[in-house]
């Protein structure tokens, strides 16, 4: 039966003695303890996964266990993170864009995890989701800093995860067209990492696939764990570590592929329980070896090990979760604190410019807006058939909001949304730039996110300008190229530079797209690149070439080395 939980066979000629509950318990009560300490001393203006949301997937698992958890530090940690979903304006306007499917999706995980319910704005950034999905059922990420964020299995599977757990139900038929298209691509693409594995069986659990769909793609997890009872992250690693371990252990429990008497489950427990640190942490080592800045500023988060701390509370967190599969769940475990900071005052009306149909939205008063500003045709935005009818009314479609964001810039945030740009175009919206607006974004690199090329040629031929960058959460000035072979849309790639980009652009640190694409191993934009003539021996301020580049995150394949080299 679709969705039903797999339970799968297996045999090891091995089998360690299992640890106890008792000890568990104590593992993982310590380790909850140092994630909750370090909650507070996140910087960065983006929601993180390593920081912030996994750490709240697992304070969820630990209270489903009955493990003790501060909920007034809990509660506290939430507000500060999901404050964000306090009003419509930044959920609407998405004017801190990074990476749709793994940053916005990753903050509605962990918003369920905190136990926020449904409302317009997590509706809101589930919506600009569910349309950031590809043609093909996937979505693309700019990330590239494995093991977390870095390949498209992860950001299928939480952005797929964060369309079904938020869209409202408005939205159950768009729902079930995402999930099933992202089954279906879950499916067909090729494993390469630890990474991938997990998640195809979680995205596959999440999309409801059928069990045999499922355990076809559980074995193939848990045949990757190594003769010590731990996971690897990729083949040429010799070593397991605590992320991928705990990672692997929690996707084939939480599924149902495997129970906890199971001897792959208990070997993999007792791999965590010999390898964690006195203070309750696990420590991974970062494969990020490059000086080229692909994260934010270091800064110390109140987590050990320096340079690896990151991706080390990552792992303490999926360690977390791991433990508590091998406990049994309370009756009625305890509900998180309310986090009224993460819930918007909503009124009628702006639910029907969101959600409502066509002949609904024409019906509101088209001067209606919030007292930010963001205006009932913003709202509408996503839909040409709803903003034909605001603007049949006399909606005003150059007014900005106070952010400066105005209806096109909320266009162009969507896939397949030519039709409302143009629209938005004819009725006065300007596709050049306005220099108020936060992190100096603007419809042409907004629209590069989405993927969407007819909207980008729409934009340029409007007067957007090809060369000017956003400032990504106010750290990193990006242009549109860049994006673009952030994002490894070799479609764009070609697009821009047709349209004037300058593929031999050197940024601050005299890097060329060439050696982005090469550190990220953006190998479509890569070849894109390539066969527009760009150079592939530049040297940069850190004196290294693209292909140098290439060996910047460790264990990443030599594919893009080879097209570097193959290259004439």
């Amino acid at each position: 039966m679709s969705g039903a939980r797999p339970t799968l066979l297996l045999s090891f000629c091995l089998i360690a003695a299992a640890a106890d509950e008792a000890t568990i318990r104590a593992r993982a009560t310590q380790s909850v303890a140092l994630l909750q300490r370090v909650a507070a001393q996140w910087k960065t203006p983006c929601v993180s996964c390593h920081h912030q949301a996994m750490p709240a997937l697992a304070l969820d698992a630990a209270r489903s266990r009955g493990l003790e958890v501060s909920e007034p530090a809990a509660r506290s940690a939430a507000a500060r993170t999901f404050q964000l979903l306090s009003g419509l304006d930044r959920a609407v306007q998405v004017n801190d864009i990074i990476d749709p499917s793994l940053s916005e999706g990753y903050m509605l995980m962990g918003a369920h995890a905190s136990g926020i319910a449904p409302n317009l704005s997590t509706a809101a950034y589930a919506r600009h989701i569910a349309r950031a999905q590809r043609p093909d059922g996937s979505w693309a990420t700019f990330d590239n800093r494995p093991p977390h964020s870095a390949g498209l299995f992860v950001s299928t599977a939480v952005a797929a995860r964060a369309a079904g757990l938020y869209l409202p139900r408005q939205r159950d038929a768009q729902r079930n067209a995402v999930l099933e298209r992202a089954r279906r691509w879950l499916l067909s693409a090729k494993i390469e990492s630890t990474e991938d594995a997990t998640y195809r069986v979680f995205g596959l659990y999440w999309t409801r696939a059928t069990t045999a769909e499922q355990s076809a793609a559980a074995r193939e997890l848990y045949a990757l764990q190594r003769a010590d009872g731990g996971w690897a992250q990729v083949p040429s690693m010799t070593e397991s570590d605590a992320y991928s371990t705990a990672q692997a252990l929690t996707a084939l429990s939480r599924t149902g592929a495997i129970r906890r008497d199971h001897p792959v489950f208990q070997r993999g427990v007792d791999w965590l329980i010999r390898t964690q640190a006195k203070d309750g942490s696990w420590h991974v080592k970062s494969r990020i070896q490059t000086p080229a800045p692909i994260s934010p500023p270091y800064f110390e988060s109140g987590f050990p090990y320096g340079h690896d701390q990151v991706l080390s509370c990552a792992a303490t967190a999926w360690a977390v979760m791991a433990l508590t599969e091998a406990l049994d769940p309370v009756r009625t475990p305890p509900k998180p604190l309310a986090v009224p900071e993460a819930a918007p005052v909503a009124q009628p009306w702006m639910e029907t410019a969101l959600f409502g149909t066509a002949d609904e939205v024409a019906k509101l008063d088209p001067s209606l807006a919030t007292p930010g500003g963001t205006s009932v045709l913003m709202m509408a935005a996503d839909d040409a058939a709803k903003v034909r009818a605001l603007l049949k009314r006399g909606a005003n479609a150059s007014a900005p909001a106070k952010s400066g964001v105005d209806a096109l810039m909320v266009a162009a945030l969507y896939r397949d949304n030519r039709e409302a740009a143009e629209l938005l175009i004819q009725a006065g919206a300007s596709a050049k730039p306005r220099d108020a607006v936060k992190y100096k974004a603007s419809p042409l690199p907004v629209a590069i996110f989405g993927g969407d090329a007819a909207m980008v040629k729409l934009l340029l031929d409007h007067g957007a300008e090809v060369e000017r960058p956003m400032t990504l959460i106010g750290n990193f000035p990006a242009t549109p190229l860049t994006i673009a072979v952030g994002m490894d849309d070799a479609e764009l790639t070609r697009l821009l530079v047709a349209k004037g980009a300058n593929i031999e652009a050197l940024d601050e640190f005299q890097m060329t797209q060439v050696s982005w694409a090469a550190l990220g191993h953006k190998n479509a934009a890569l070849r894109a690149l390539l066969e527009l003539g760009a150079k592939r021996g530049v040297k940069d301020k850190f004196g290294l070439t693209p292909i140098e580049h290439t060996r910047g995150i460790a264990h990443f394949g030599s594919v893009t080395e080879q097209i570097l080299r193959a290259a004439k």
